[in-house]
């Protein structure tokens, strides 16, 4: 008469169970993140022209064991870095733009040419004398919205892990 042993492998269980940790860490991590990003816009006073605090979202990618957190908006980038003299790495160049809000689009209509600051003066002026909402700018500073969401809550974002991993 032997001995029988029977294995039975769990390892499988264990590495889905663990998978679906990791899932719900990421997924939580990126909730908070997008609400730091959105009340990092909202403190900065920018509102939601264009439906960049909307766009905010994030995307959790299993493969990497990462999420990301940003936005499809396509000046996401202009109010994250800052524009014109005012932007990060030499900025977009120097001199004034002139744009005009509305339009019913809700976006405002910004074209490239650089003006003088007299020169802006008189354009705004004038567009203003045809009933249109018009402005200058030398660009604006950066807000830095999506790295602040991310670098000034890491600890909170590892807390959030961390209770999620050792939960059962």
């Amino acid at each position: 008469m032997g001995i029988e042993v029977k294995l039975t492998d769990n390892t499988g269980l264990y590495l889905n169970a663990l998978q679906s940790q990791i899932r719900a860490a990421l997924e939580a991590v990126g909730q908070q993140a997008e609400t730091h990003a959105k009340n990092n816009l909202t403190a900065a006073g920018k509102r939601n022209t264009g439906g960049l605090i909307n766009s905010i979202s994030h995307e959790v990618r299993m493969a990497e064991d990462a999420v990301y957190v940003g936005s499809n908006v396509e000046y996401a980038t202009y109010v994250e870095y800052g524009t014109g003299i005012h932007g990060e790495n030499g900025g977009t160049g120097s001199g004034w733009w002139v744009y005009v809000t509305g339009g019913g689009s809700g976006q405002n209509k910004v074209h490239g040419k650089r003006y003088t600051e007299q020169e802006a003066r008189q354009i705004v002026a004038i567009l203003k004398s045809k009933g249109l909402d018009a402005h200058m700018t030398q660009g604006q500073k950066p807000t830095h919205f999506l790295k602040n969401a991310v670098q000034e809550h890491a600890d909170e974002y590892k807390a959030i892990t961390e209770m999620i991993l050792q939960s059962d």
